[in-house]
């Protein structure tokens, strides 16, 4: 959640990451290091990962021209595709799990119907392609 807020920020924003980065998530996690790390973590690798999570996007939203999908929808595409692809220790399931949770508290109604089926179909592409390298169980306790 910390880290859509940030996504959202430099979204609308147009600022450097680096500094959206020290004034979204530095406030908020200051408390929790790792957490902050995580955070970090996963918002510079978003920002880095657009073009790249962008073009899974557009493969599996049918009909839906990217720029006609809601910002805060592709921003929670973007961070569970970010975490399939370069967040080893996050399994898919719970990248999943966590996109639909923030996608029902941020977005529409139809919004983790929608999430679900893009990040499902992403997913079986990136296991048929040998993407999906996977390591860890997770970061038990860590909050995004």
């Amino acid at each position: 959640m910390r880290v859509l807020q940030a996504l959202y920020a430099h979204a609308q924003g147009g600022g450097g990451a680096e500094h959206v980065a020290w004034a979204v998530l530095e406030p908020m996690l200051e408390k929790d290091p790792d957490a902050l790390s995580f955070a970090r973590e996963l918002f510079e690798q978003t920002v880095e990962s657009a073009v790249e999570t962008d073009a899974l996007i557009r493969r599996h939203s049918e009909n839906w021209d990217l720029d006609r999908i809601a910002l805060t929808d592709r921003l929670v595409l973007r961070m569970a595709l970010t975490e399939f692809l370069h967040l080893e220790d996050v399994p898919p399931k719970v990248s999943i799990d966590e996109a639909i949770e923030v996608a029902k508290g941020f977005s529409s109604e139809g919004s983790p119907s929608f999430v679900n089926g893009v990040l499902d179909a992403a997913l079986s592409e990136l296991k048929r392609e040998g993407r999906l390298h996977k390591t860890g169980r997770g970061r038990v306790g860590m909050e995004e």
